[in-house]
């Protein structure tokens, strides 16, 4: 099967500092892909590339077996469902509203939306556990209820393509075990999900392959056990790692300093 969305040796600048360096990869669809490294890393500038927010210096980007250079604005939206890394979305809308800006790209109006936009925006929010929240103001609910209601809003957009930038970082333990079953399922159904993840954990438990950046570069990629070995875990982020498997055989990997032996 053809990759979704893929890099090809892609170089990016910022004046002198170079922040992608031949970074070559791939996002397939029905995949969870965990895409990890310590802050600065390049992860977002990666995503950002994507979405066709930044120009590479050098190398190319293809979206659907296109390049990313051909597509319209608007078609690029609807293949392409995007969840910022920020949540502070303290707007005086009702969180219905703003998921129903996930249905935008299929040019529907907030004024005026058809049977098929109303049916994935309750779709969007019932998968997400906030249809209690739909009828209360942005700038009224905790951080973590915003955080679900702009996941919902990614997939009321209903896009072959999603990207999660650290999609878990506002929410509870329940509500990030939930979040990352959302995007397996997610990918169950054919998308190919890219997520940026800092806890180490969710990536090994959650993902199907990992791409391990760090300074520009993706120095592992695989499956989460061989991607993250012992090696890439002290050299990438400094840590070691206690490897245990659940009764099903999942590896679980708690994370532990170096000088805990």
């Amino acid at each position: 099967m053809s990759p979704a969305l893929e890099f090809g040796d892609v170089h990016l600048s910022y004046g002198s500092r170079q922040v992608l360096n031949g970074v070559s990869c791939s996002f397939a669809p029905g995949e969870v892909t965990g895409l990890i490294g310590p802050n600065g890393a390049g992860k977002t500038t990666l995503l950002r590339l994507a979405l066709g927010l930044l120009t590479p210096t050098a190398g190319a980007c293809t979206l659907l077996g296109r390049a990313l250079r051909q597509w319209e604005v608007r078609d690029r939206a609807r293949a392409l469902a995007y969840l910022p890394q920020s949540n502070e979305a303290h707007w005086p809308m009702l969180a219905r509203r703003v998921v129903a800006l996930g249905r935008l790209p299929h040019e529907a109006s907030l004024e005026r939306l058809g049977g098929a936009d109303e049916e994935a925006i309750s779709r969007a929010l019932r998968r997400c556990d906030a249809s209690d929240l739909a009828e209360r103001r942005m700038d009224g609910i905790s951080a973590g209820e915003r955080a679900r209601v702009l996941l919902a809003r990614a997939l009321a957009t209903e896009a072959p393509v999603l990207l999660a930038d650290e999609p878990a970082a506002h929410l509870d333990p329940g509500h990030q075990l939930q979040l990352m079953r959302l995007l397996r399922e997610e990918a169950g159904r054919g998308t190919a999900v890219c997520v940026t993840l800092h806890d180490l954990a969710l990536a090994v438990r959650f993902c199907d392959r990992l791409l391990v950046m760090k300074a520009g570069r993706i120095v592992a990629a695989g499956a989460p056990a061989s991607a993250l070995s012992d090696k890439v875990l002290a050299e990438v982020f400094g840590v070691g790692a206690l490897r245990l498997h659940d009764q099903g055989g999942r590896e679980l990997l708690l994370v532990r300093a170096l000088e805990e032996g």
